[in-house]
């Protein structure tokens, strides 16, 4: 037999609590850790829930001022100069001393070095070919706390007694970097004068 509604009634309750009350301090608390725990825990653990993430940061490019380089003439003579003086006094007899010229550009001065000029001039005629290290200084801040010595080598022929080389600097990773965390295991001299390391060591 079917059975037929003939009355309805809904029951509501209101719990009722002054306004300065702990029913009251409790409430706006839970309402509080609600909606401030899950962000902080969103913030602290850098985007939680990101699966796949491009990181892209302008490294901070500096010259140090450190180089060797070395021309070869017709007769395949050589001329070589570097920024070691060890290095020099070895080589007396083919030594060349260039004048050198570095301009940084930093053409949306960010604090950034866009562009780097280095110019070498030398006395010397009927060069050939050419070679030069250069040492410059490689650093990520943003993400990653990188800092390390990097060379860059060059080789050319030489054309009207003048080399024009243009490049461009990446850093090619072999394992990946921990973010907020220190990398200076490279942070090193390259080359090391041993006449300076001679008289640290004294």
């Amino acid at each position: 037999m079917t059975l037929t509604t003939v009355y309805k009634k809904t029951s509501e309750t209101k719990y009722m609590t002054p306004t300065c009350s702990v029913a009251m301090l409790f409430h706006i608390l839970s309402i509080a850790t609600i909606i401030v725990v899950p962000a902080i825990i969103g913030f602290y653990t850098r985007n939680l829930w990101v699966s796949d993430m491009t990181y892209y940061e302008q490294p901070h490019i500096q010259f140090k001022y450190k180089l060797i380089t070395q021309l070869q003439n017709s007769q395949s003579e050589s001329k070589v100069w570097s920024t070691w003086s060890y290095y020099n006094t070895l080589v007396q007899d083919m030594l060349s001393v260039p004048s050198v010229s570095v301009d940084d550009q930093d053409t949306d001065r960010d604090g950034l070095t866009d562009q780097l000029n280095i110019t070498l001039q030398f006395t010397e005629s009927d060069i050939r070919s050419c070679q030069a290290l250069l040492i410059f200084q490689y650093q990520l801040s943003d993400l990653c706390d990188l800092v390390m010595e990097t060379p860059i080598y060059i080789q050319s022929t030489v054309t009207d007694q003048r080399v024009v080389v243009y490049g461009d600097m990446s850093l090619q990773q072999r394992q990946t970097l921990q973010p907020h965390n220190p990398h200076t295991v490279y942070n090193s001299s390259l080359i090391q004068d041993p006449a300076s390391y001679s008289r640290t060591t004294q």
